[in-house]
């Protein structure tokens, strides 16, 4: 301490000396044990967060009128049973431009297509089912950090304009409710065309992850938050997941 410091520490009344002692030493004890209980709090506290954000989305399974085997049957259409499913989409994501829906929504499913990424991949999908898929990625890598669980996505696809479906089928890509992942990796081995011209479709297998590279893990993420996995339809779509939840329920 400087000289002139000591000289004004000398003039003060030996109470106010005495108070300023005290309220030094308090200091220096009492600081270091609040920034210890205030870190701790923290350290407590993140986690919980953390959990809410992982669990904002309800878990909830496709709507079963809205599953493709429910309105394909042996290869056909029936008829009613497609219509309602497809006036159920209409009217929660937007009519489809060119098919005369426009009595059911206004809006076009293409003006509902928004921007977003899923692992690191910007992929347009309607807006509504945004939180779900974000629910999904979330649950992935919570869950999916394993070895035989990992998967590591190199190709996302998400709304078209046209459809790829043939025999008067709506593909739900138009709707921008559908996302196909990695199709080089993941075939299907039903579709049209050279889909299923795929090497892995000649392979005589038990079940449909013999031939998909996609994990169990990943796959059971999707179910949970409302997607179907065409993997397990008669197309054997591996790559495609479609969202049938009820898209008012995603958000708790």
């Amino acid at each position: 301490m400087p000289f002139s410091s000591w000289v004004q520490w000398a003039q003060l009344p030996w109470i106010t000396r005495g108070l300023v002692a005290i309220r030094s030493s308090v200091v220096r004890i009492v600081w270091p044990m609040l920034v210890t209980i205030a870190t701790l709090l923290l350290a407590v506290a993140m986690p919980s967060l953390a959990a809410t954000n992982r669990h904002k989305c309800r878990s909830q399974r496709p709507q079963a009128f809205l599953e493709r085997p429910t309105y394909v049957r042996n290869g056909a259409i029936v008829g009613e049973a497609h219509a309602k499913s497809i006036r159920y989409r209409v009217a929660n994501y937007g009519f489809i431009n060119g098919m005369g829906q426009e009595g059911l929504n206004r809006i076009s499913a293409e003006s509902m297509a928004t921007r977003t990424e899923f692992f690191g991949h910007a992929i347009r999908v309607n807006r509504r089912i945004v939180p779900a898929l974000q629910c999904v990625e979330e649950r992935i890598e919570h869950q999916c950090s394993k070895p035989r669980d990992a998967y590591y996505p190199k190709n996302i696809g998400g709304i078209r304009l046209s459809n790829t479906i043939r025999g008067g089928e709506i593909s739900n890509h138009l709707f921008g409710i559908a996302i196909d992942i990695d199709p080089d990796r993941n075939p299907c081995c039903h579709c049209v065309g050279d889909w299923k011209k795929d090497p892995k479709c000649a392979k005589t297998v038990k079940s449909p992850f013999e031939r998909a590279a996609l994990t169990h893990c990943w796959v059971d993420a999707f179910d949970h938050f409302g997607f179907y996995w065409l993997g397990r339809d008669t197309l054997e779509d591996t790559m495609h997941f479609e969202f049938l939840g009820d898209p008012k329920r995603i958000l708790r």
